[in-house]
């Protein structure tokens, strides 16, 4: 799990890694199988990246989670999330009422 700052950060995902940085910190984790991030104040963005396989996307009024292969992705709360679809496979979305700007970046269905 990634946590942001009272600033404004950035979140990035991808099938094996992840991280979340900001004015004067940066973290990141590999080797899970899920990554989540959660933002709070600030101008906060995510940017989630496919795998090779078949992902989906599902974005909810609040967050957005992609899985396919072994992987799990979760966005939670920000402001602007992009979703890049550009590593293969036959990719899925589903985007209901977002509160959010969204982006659907590469092959979506």
């Amino acid at each position: 799990r990634f946590y942001d700052s009272a600033g404004d950060d950035l979140y990035r995902s991808w099938y094996d890694h992840a991280a979340m940085m900001g004015t004067g910190y940066y973290n990141y984790a590999k080797g899970f199988s899920q990554y989540r991030g959660f933002a709070s104040s600030g101008n906060d963005r995510a940017v989630l990246f496919d795998s090779e396989y078949d992902d989906y996307i599902h974005a909810l009024a609040m967050s957005v989670y992609m899985r396919g292969g072994v992987m799990y992705q979760e966005a939670n709360a920000f402001d602007e999330v992009q979703a890049r679809g550009i590593n293969g496979g036959i990719n899925t979305s589903v985007v209901q009422a977002v509160d959010y700007l969204l982006s659907l970046v590469g092959d979506w269905d």
